[in-house]
């Protein structure tokens, strides 16, 4: 049999994506533009997606689907002190580094990929609390996370589960899914001296709602175990009983 012509030819074509053109578009900013088109022009050094990560949403998903049907709390116990738990801890020496900082550097990790990777949108029911990852910073981490989201979000499109439903954007503001889907363990808790900026933490915190007590039994850390009770100045008798039990109830609802 002979070689010949093709049956059907094939002519190239160029992929009608210009950084100009869309960067013009009053819905994309420059950093958006230039992942999308890297994501398009498939250039895996600039842009990376690895298989393990999309093997991981696959053990992930299942537990979480099961967590829905069942109504269950998921709790992210925070830690840093243990190497294989956490990146944070390469080229520490100290266990003011690995149990002081660590924990609430992999706290923020966690839950913002939780926020921009669309769990929270993927299930609407999913409630979080966090223990021993620390609080103070949530403020700045609500404030980055909305002002980040609004300037360049266009690329949360490209993760897997906004791939898989086809959406580009979340369900709503960052700093939104904290307030409706997060709670914060409150041990161990680090107190200001100065009572009045004790107070503005707390309510920059949204304490009030967002904090459930917790003691550590049966050790201690830092703070002592009747801290809430104590500090009447910066916490009123409905913030406490919603910090000893009511959050923890609303939150748990069984109980």
């Amino acid at each position: 049999m002979g070689v010949g012509k093709p049956a059907v030819a094939l002519q190239g074509a160029k992929l009608g994506i210009g950084i100009d053109a869309v960067a013009r578009s009053s819905q994309h900013t420059a950093p958006t533009v230039a992942t999308e088109v890297i994501a398009a022009r498939g250039d895996a050094t600039l842009f990376t997606r690895n298989d393990e990560i999309e093997a991981l949403w696959g053990i992930i998903d299942p537990i979480l689907d099961a967590m829905a049907e069942h109504d269950l709390v998921l709790t992210a116990h925070s830690e840093g002190w243990f190497p294989h738990f956490t990146p944070l801890w390469t080229g520490s020496r100290t266990w003011i580094e690995l149990f002081g900082n660590a924990p609430a550097g992999n706290c923020m990790a966690h839950l913002a990929a939780m926020i921009v990777q669309g769990m929270f949108d993927k299930y609407p029911r999913q409630k979080v609390i966090f223990q021993e990852g620390g609080y103070w910073w949530l403020p700045d981490f609500m404030l980055r996370l909305d002002d980040f989201y609004m300037s360049s979000g266009g690329d949360i499109a490209l993760t897997e589960r906004k791939l898989a439903s086809g959406e580009r954007w979340l369900h709503k503001m960052p700093s939104e899914y904290v307030l409706d889907h997060v709670r914060f363990s409150t041990q161990p808790i680090t107190i200001p001296k100065n009572r009045k900026h004790f107070g503005w933490l707390l309510e920059l915190c949204h304490a009030q709602d967002l904090f459930c007590f917790s003691s550590d039994w049966p050790h201690q850390t830092m703070d002592p175990a009747n801290w809430v009770v104590e500090n009447p100045d910066c916490i009123p008798d409905e913030m406490q009983r919603k910090l000893l039990s009511g959050n923890a109830r609303k939150l748990y609802g069984r109980l």
